[in-house]
């Protein structure tokens, strides 16, 4: 597999609106180093899935992007992207010794039920490259005093604080374990890994989509990204992003 290992250089940031939007004008100019990541203390205006904002504390979590050429993935499964880069989080959290590490379709991780970590995946064209950027901010530090705002953090969850660097260390070495998995023509053994530590799959849980609220489980998550869900009067739905909402 040709691209390079993450992390040979990270750029820290003290402030900047979203390092996603650092990294992609940063590719436009033709100023990204190969593998580089970009990491920001704080960002202002911080994005998520769906055009939601993502808010975090000033130096307080781990928060940062970095860009893939994905030329060598078809465009029919660049979701692979998004299922490797998923189990590397739950694999750095499960070496941590946290319970209930769970996936939540399509890009969110869950701990006990509760976010954790989110990641946006963003396709750019550059010249005669498909480049991928993927955003990842996980909870380090912020302590979430609400029981209502349904988020934690590794702090909460272990009891001691981390140094938010060192967290993004560990995370490189584990995303360049799985990363090659998304390259691989046959993604069969990352899309058992990937169901089995998916939310809601062989479990009743409750969906929301333009019609109906109802209860269901999931069945699949295609190499599209696309969700198949099967109700309990037995008719199976597919969703694309932004179709369904899941309430946990």
């Amino acid at each position: 597999m040709g691209f390079p290992l993450l992390g040979n250089e990270i750029k820290l940031l003290d402030s900047v609106d979203s390092t996603s939007n650092y990294v992609a004008k940063s590719l436009e100019e033709g100023s990204l180093a190969a593998g580089q990541v970009i990491m920001a203390h704080y960002q202002t205006a911080g994005r998520g899935q769906h055009g939601r904002f993502w808010q975090s504390a000033d130096r307080q979590n781990t928060l940062f992007s970095f860009a893939l050429s994905v030329n060598a993935i078809a465009a029919s499964q660049q979701f692979l992207l998004s299922k490797a880069i998923s189990l590397a989080i739950v694999s750095y959290l499960d070496g941590l010794k946290l319970s209930a590490v769970e996936i939540k379709w399509p890009n969110d991780i869950l701990v006990d039920r509760r976010k954790i970590a989110g990641m946006l995946l963003e396709f750019k064209s550059i010249e005669a490259r498909r480049m991928a950027i993927i955003g990842i901010g996980l909870n380090v530090n912020e302590m979430f005093r609400s029981a209502l705002f349904r988020a934690t953090s590794l702090r909460a969850e272990v009891g001691y604080p981390f140094d938010p660097i060192a967290v993004l260390k560990d995370l490189i070495i584990s995303i360049n374990r799985f990363l090659p998995a998304a390259f691989e023509p046959d993604g069969h053994l990352l899309q058992m890994a990937y169901l089995g530590r998916l939310f809601g799959k062989g479990e009743w849980i409750d969906f929301q989509d333009k019609e109906r609220t109802y209860q269901g489980k999931i069945q699949d998550v295609d190499d599209r990204g696309q969700l198949v869900v099967k109700s309990r009067q037995g008719y199976s739905t597919t969703y694309q992003m932004r179709e369904v909402k899941i309430n946990y």
